[in-house]
């Protein structure tokens, strides 16, 4: 019985370390999905990107490009994306408020949303005008 038991820890510890080195993609559990006050935009947060999507944000020209997306170290890209989940089981992202969501701390007012990773620094500003890593 003990064999086994260490076995079983042994080989989900092999996958995660496999998951985590390969460049696999978490899934949609993975991450928090928020939208703003004015539902104007809705993200999603894992702990190394974010990803938003919004009703009027003007994205450079290119197929279907409708989100922004950036990483930990700041790396911006533009996609074709549709947003998973339930955006009535969203966390609602107040504006004035400070948020602190799987290592990002979320900073939302009336004139954007400032995505900020605790551990690097890096990150994004989202508002309807634009976007801008840093």
């Amino acid at each position: 019985m003990k064999m086994i038991g260490r076995a079983a820890i042994w080989a989900a510890a092999v996958t995660v370390g496999l998951a985590a080195t390969s460049g696999v993609r978490a899934s949609a559990e993975d991450y928090l999905y928020v939208h703003t006050e004015s539902a104007r935009t809705r993200c999603s947060i894992g702990t190394h990107d974010v990803l938003c999507v919004s009703q009027t944000l003007e994205l450079p020209v290119g197929f279907g490009n409708n989100a922004a997306e950036v990483d930990d170290t700041g790396k911006l890209q533009y996609l074709g994306v549709g947003m998973v989940g339930d955006p009535d089981r969203d966390i609602v992202l107040h504006y004035g408020q400070t948020y602190h969501l799987q290592g990002w701390t979320v900073l939302p007012t009336d004139h954007g949303t400032r995505f900020t990773n605790d551990r690097t620094g890096h990150g994004m500003f989202v508002s309807v005008h634009g976007i801008y890593s840093f």
